[in-house]
């Protein structure tokens, strides 16, 4: 089986990017009689760097309009049907309706175009992927009578044996390099609203204890929401609260790993 997998890149959802990476990771951890060979199609110069960087996920490297000639037996995620392929079979994918239940968190017209879009794949797809069960009960309800048939593919947490196997020295050290204490949970997130950093920010200016400390990693940015990143800044110059976070920014995977492993909670 040939299948390609379509890298798409936008710096303020790495978790999409993981998304797609953790898939070429599972296919990868695959009994070599069972293994499919995979093509890692991109569509945009950041998404070739990084298929190109992970190039050991793949057997392949392909820009993404060449999928037809590539005789792929199935292409995946489209999250909206501008992003189908052509002339290959392929999949939608709809992570949730986040913005059927909470159109609040997104720009004027984002929501709506949202809904637009996934609403088409669940129609119109051959195949409609959804995340979790409760995307699929949503899905119903949004698109009754839709017409794609829908698999619930739940998000895929693969990591290489190696992972496991890092030491405790080299945990150690990129702690250190990055400023971490030695003991702290850690907040891998984007900082969007709904994420709810401040939550966490308000707890810890309750803190008596020293001993609390917890490091937060990803971008500190929405744009849906620009006034959101200024209320964090704000909390975190606050004394009571400074004194228990680390704030990083976005960090290299690897590093991000080495401190989810050095954490006593994520």
């Amino acid at each position: 089986m040939r299948v390609g997998l379509r890298l798409f890149y936008n710096p303020g959802w790495m978790g999409g990017v993981n998304y797609v990476l953790n898939w070429a990771r599972a296919l990868r951890a695959l009994p070599a009689a069972e293994r499919p060979h995979v093509t890692l199609l991109t569509a945009a110069p950041a998404a070739a760097e990084i298929a190109e960087a992970h190039a050991d996920l793949g057997d392949a490297v392909a820009p993404f309009h060449d999928a037809a000639r590539l005789a792929l037996d199935f292409v995946y995620p489209a999250t909206q049907l501008a992003e189908a392929p052509f002339g290959a079979p392929w999949a939608g994918w709809v992570p949730d309706w986040q913005c059927r239940h909470m159109p609040e968190l997104f720009a004027e017209g984002e929501a709506r175009r949202r809904l637009l879009q996934y609403r088409l794949l669940a129609m119109h797809a051959p195949v409609c992927v959804v995340s979790s069960r409760m995307a699929d009960d949503d899905t119903g309800r949004a698109v009754p009578g839709a017409g794609a048939p829908r698999r619930v593919l739940p998000f895929p947490a693969v990591f290489a044996d190696e992972v496991y196997a890092r030491s405790a020295e080299r945990v150690a050290a990129t702690r250190a390099r990055l400023g971490a204490p030695e003991r702290y949970a850690i907040i891998c997130n984007q900082f969007w609203r709904h994420k709810n950093h401040l939550l966490v920010l308000e707890a810890l200016e309750r803190v008596k204890r020293d001993d609390v400390h917890i490091v937060m990693s990803g971008a500190l940015q929405d744009d849906r929401w620009p006034d959101y990143a200024e209320r964090v800044r704000a909390l975190l110059a606050a004394p009571r609260v400074a004194k228990h976070v680390t704030l990083l920014g976005s960090v290299a995977r690897d590093d991000q790993i080495d401190l989810m492993l050095g954490a006593i909670g994520v």
